[in-house]
């Protein structure tokens, strides 16, 4: 994913919501299309439903 820089009098707004199986990661930036990602957590010993094998 590249990284985009905003302008000075832009703000990044980053959403982040652990729930269910999936970590949701948004990304809104005025004048750009937002970023969505949906993340599968791996790590079996903090998470129950994590992703093994």
């Amino acid at each position: 994913m590249p990284f985009i820089a905003p302008d000075k009098d832009q703000k990044i707004r980053i959403y982040i919501d652990r729930g269910g199986t999936f970590c949701d990661c948004i990304d809104i930036m005025p004048g750009r299309e937002d970023i969505v990602v949906k993340l599968l957590p791996v790590d079996t010993t903090n998470y129950d439903e994590a992703l093994t094998g």
